[in-house]
């Protein structure tokens, strides 16, 4: 799966959708999600790498921690393994919520 598909799927929690941030100026309301790949894990053996697999960090901003909506994320996630965390941000007042996978 490429990084753009991930950006598709994201889509279909029906929240705005962007990779790494929005334009300056074109930030939505809460809630949003933002996505970026910030590396990539191999596996290999014998020097040669054999599969390469996407790091994903997935972040949902909202303004007050809204379970439904984590399970809408969720559920576009249910077929990947991921690990949540959640963060209030105080300068920006509002929650993020980081889902990390591999895809």
């Amino acid at each position: 799966m490429t990084s753009a598909e991930v950006g598709e799927l994201l889509k279909k929690t029906g929240l705005p959708v962007a990779y790494e941030s929005f334009p300056e100026g074109e930030v939505p309301e809460l809630p949003f999600i933002c996505y970026i790949n910030p590396e990539t894990n191999g596996f290999a053996a014998d020097g040669k790498v054999y599969y390469e697999s996407l790091v994903i960090f997935i972040e949902l901003y909202t303004e007050k921690r809204d379970t439904v909506l984590e399970k809408r994320v969720e559920k576009v996630l249910e077929d990947f393994y991921f690990e949540k965390e959640i963060n209030y941000i105080k300068d920006e007042k509002c929650y993020q919520i980081t889902y990390e996978l591999e895809v």
